[in-house]
């Protein structure tokens, strides 16, 4: 039965596979003029408002994809792991979406904008660079038939402007390509929060380096002083929780970064971008700024690596001082247990040797009535007293010898 149930885990994992390679199909962009991309953070029912608002075309059966209309508007939207995306290309001439008028398009009370694009389609490579704000250093290159000019500059609403010349592409071949663009500058935009998250918690990490180097240099001092050994393990495990919160708040932004910027390297690599004139090119502009803000990331994370492994080297040596201090403590103890041990026997051997003469006092007091009775009757062949006296050093030699019998009984 656990077998059975296995398989049938197994062709549900496969089929979900198979429909991955065309869960996100892209859009034939014949005729099209303008186009309006924003990537949205996946909170609550953002999907479900959207959906609601749009007419829905077609609709995969995990709801991470939907197409539709609305105004004019065919929409896609797609669902990511902590975002989702809305596409809207019009064929209409028209300025399209203004930035403050997307929400009630999509019937969203507000927008949770994590990027916002809009392309501009034109018939003339002539009029590219013109459509651009003149005041912004335009990018650039010819991506196959493709060519594309921007600044990467948001304007004042935060949204980033691309104009596009493909007149010999196909529409499903147009599609593609711009899905690629898109994916590359949402997937860079969402790379380089992870930058930011760097930059708001240096000064934390900054102040735990800090401290920790203080707390190591004044370690020995501490060490000799009373009660040093626990202000110590207090002060470092201040650290190693502050340390611990610190990685916590941003090992997801940190590992989403990294994910984010191999996906924009590869589409940036299938974008296939050669120069046009003496433009620089979106690729190279992305790579010189993208490289070092994931470089900043990964130095991050090793300065809270390296932290990590200063805070347990400390343990480890205070816990070594303290394992070392209890070694030295338990011999003063056994040292004090053998004297008083010793002690002990000594006494024991006094209250032993007094036992003997008790013993024999008394036993030879005892005799001394049997002496008597003997030599009234005068079955004595010696004097009374020299009977007595005799019998002293005999019975002083049987008790003695049978306490010692008896203490070897009870060892």
């Amino acid at each position: 039965m656990s077998e059975a149930v296995s398989n049938k885990l197994d062709l549900d994992h496969r089929a979900a596979a198979l429909a991955e390679a065309h869960a996100r199909p892209s859009l034939d962009l014949t005729g099209c003029t303008h186009l309006h991309h924003i990537a949205l953070q996946l909170t609550g029912d953002t999907k479900d408002q959207i959906i609601a608002a749009i007419t829905v075309v077609e609709q995969s059966d995990d709801g991470r994809f939907v197409l539709g209309t609305v105004d004019g508007y065919v929409v896609k939207l797609e669902i990511h792991t902590e975002f989702l995306t809305c596409t809207l290309v019009s064929r209409a001439k028209g300025p399209g979406i203004d930035p403050g008028a997307m929400a009630d398009v999509l019937g969203l009370d507000r927008l949770d904008l994590l990027s916002d694009i809009k392309i501009d389609f034109i018939a003339a490579k002539i009029g590219l660079t013109n459509a651009l704000d003149p005041s912004h250093r335009p990018l650039g290159g010819t991506l196959r038939d493709m060519e594309v000019r921007t600044s990467l500059l948001p304007d004042e609403h935060l949204r980033q402007h691309f104009v596009i010349c493909a007149p010999k592409m196909s529409g499903h071949e147009l599609g593609r390509r711009v899905q690629r663009l898109l994916e590359m500058e949402t997937y860079r935009v969402l790379a380089l929060m992870g930058l930011e998250a760097s930059r708001a918690k240096q000064g934390e990490l900054v102040a735990l380096e800090r401290e920790l180097d203080a707390l190591v240099l004044s370690m020995t001092g501490m060490l000799a002083e009373a009660g040093g050994n626990r202000k110590l393990i207090d002060r470092f495990s201040k650290l190693a929780t502050e340390m611990n919160t610190l990685r916590t708040a941003t090992r997801f932004r940190f590992s989403a970064s990294r994910a984010y910027y191999n996906l924009a390297v590869q589409r940036l690599a299938s974008l296939d971008e050669v120069p046009s004139g003496e433009l620089q090119t979106i690729s190279g502009f992305v790579r010189a700024r993208l490289d070092p803000a994931i470089a900043t990331i990964n130095s991050f994370e090793e300065r809270l690596k390296h932290l990590s492994n200063e805070i347990s080297n400390g343990l480890s040596l205070l816990r070594t001082h303290i394992e070392v201090e209890t070694s030295q403590a338990n011999q003063q103890n056994l040292q004090t247990l053998n004297e008083r041990h010793r002690q002990q026997l000594l006494i024991s051997q006094t209250v032993e040797g007094l036992s003997i003469v008790a013993i024999s006092y008394y036993s030879v007091g005892l005799l001394s009535y049997v002496f008597k009775a003997m030599s009234a009757q005068g079955w004595l062949p010696l004097s009374l007293n020299l009977s007595l006296m005799i019998s002293v050093p005999i019975v002083i030699g049987v008790v003695g010898l049978s306490l010692r019998r008896l203490r070897k009984h009870w060892s």
